[in-house]
């Protein structure tokens, strides 16, 4: 898997280096795994969406980068997390403090999802 390790930059708190994640993650699914019924497909998608999510963390509301259509909103995290934020108001910010924390979750589940454990990143 091209994008494990992660680097030694990886900050699972900052937006930005989910970001790249879920690109290299998107890459390797479309590129390399392309089929969708193989097991790494299904993990392949859940680890993007945990880094899609992590980055763009006001998903399914406000604006995001396109991701390859090949990707489908399907899977127990993308369902979860797209169930629960359509039951917030649109309109209510959260405070760095929340955002981290959102992330800090979302680092644990990542983690949790691998066969084999992370190095620790926090």
């Amino acid at each position: 898997i091209p994008f494990l390790p992660l680097l030694p930059s990886f900050n699972p708190l900052c937006e930005a280096s989910w970001s790249v994640l879920a690109r290299e993650v998107e890459s390797w699914l479309v590129n390399t795994i392309r089929d969708v019924r193989a097991p790494e497909w299904a993990w392949g998608c859940n680890a993007f969406w945990m880094a899609f999510i992590a980055a763009n963390l006001d998903f399914p509301r406000g604006s995001w980068p396109n991701w390859n259509p090949k990707i489908s909103l399907e899977g127990k995290f993308i369902e979860s997390w797209t169930a629960d934020n359509l039951t917030m108001p649109a309109d209510s910010p959260l405070s760095q403090h929340i955002l981290d924390e959102i992330r800090r979750s979302i680092w644990d589940d990542f983690q949790l999802s691998f066969p084999f454990p992370l190095p620790p990143y926090l």
